[in-house]
């Protein structure tokens, strides 16, 4: 298995986690988001801690600090964002939206880390994506404070994305997974202490599902990022919809939309050319 192929499963395993992360985000959308925020946060750092102690306080992600704070900045904007739209919007709607981050990650990461981005990487995304929109058939019939929050998250998120990126071929994932965390903890806390509501015992289960299913996701996609270029890896980011289907069938009983099908089979055929782009021999390869 090349590279570009274990990056592509690392994102497809970010994508699984992040549909647990908005199934988990809805059902405590109830509780002010920034205390969301610090909660999510704390308890994902929680979950690295026993890594921490194994590998001591040196193996902490180096790097420049102020792309690290950025980087968390951006992320609990996004996350505050986010949790505000999911209050007012359905899930299916809201991860269509959330779909705009591909977009913004790719350009920005030709933007700011100079990625080459070729015509077929770019292709295969703008058909992920195109197959995401056959599953939603989005009916937004205005441009609602939610829908625009939305798009905003996907701005934010595309910038962590690109921060993990520049971070990822050279720190320890699992450092730059805790310190991502462990400063947005330290930016939520005092916010978050202005409007705490303390958690009913039925959140404490949503919570931990919302804390660990963020530790994975960004595990997975920080290995992503440091397994192959962005264009190549984030179209497997759109098979979030279909695990969000198959979770919200299996859990709630929802059953997915006949668009689901055809839709994930486009997806499917994005990540094919992705990958078969990147491991195309290029002219003159043979004669070296």
């Amino acid at each position: 298995m090349n590279r570009t192929a274990r990056g592509i499963l690392w994102m497809t395993g970010a994508a699984l986690f992040f549909s647990l992360l908005i199934v988990s985000a809805r059902r405590v959308a109830h509780l002010p988001a920034i205390e969301i925020v610090l909660l999510q946060s704390a308890i994902t750092t929680l979950c690295m801690t026993p890594w921490l102690i194994r590998a001591g306080t040196g193996a902490l992600a180096g790097g420049p600090m102020t792309i690290h704070w950025l980087r968390s900045a951006a992320s609990v904007a996004g996350m505050v964002t986010m949790f505000y739209a999911l209050r007012h919007m359905n899930a299916a709607d809201a991860t269509a939206l959330l779909f705009t981050t591909v977009l913004f990650t790719v350009l920005l990461a030709a933007a700011l880390l100079r990625e080459r981005l070729g015509w077929r990487r770019a292709a295969a995304v703008g058909v992920g994506f195109l197959g995401a929109m056959i599953v939603i058939r989005p009916g937004f019939q205005e441009n609602s404070w939610p829908a625009l929050a939305m798009l905003f998250v996907g701005l934010a998120f595309a910038g962590v994305n690109v921060a993990t990126r520049f971070f990822a071929g050279t720190q320890n994932p699992n450092a730059v997974v805790l310190t991502l965390f462990g400063l947005m903890a330290v930016l939520a806390a005092p916010p978050a202490a202005l409007v705490w509501r303390m958690p009913g015992t039925e959140d404490v289960p949503w919570l931990i599902a919302l804390g660990v299913s963020s530790a994975l996701a960004q595990q997975c996609i920080t290995r992503s990022f440091a397994h192959a270029p962005t264009a190549a890896v984030m179209p497997a980011y759109f098979l979030q919809l279909p695990f969000a289907a198959a979770i919200g069938y299996a859990g709630f009983r929802e059953a997915p939309d006949i668009w689901v099908w055809p839709g994930a089979a486009i997806i499917c055929a994005a990540i094919f050319q992705a990958l078969r782009t990147d491991g195309a021999p290029r002219r003159g390869d043979a004669a070296r």
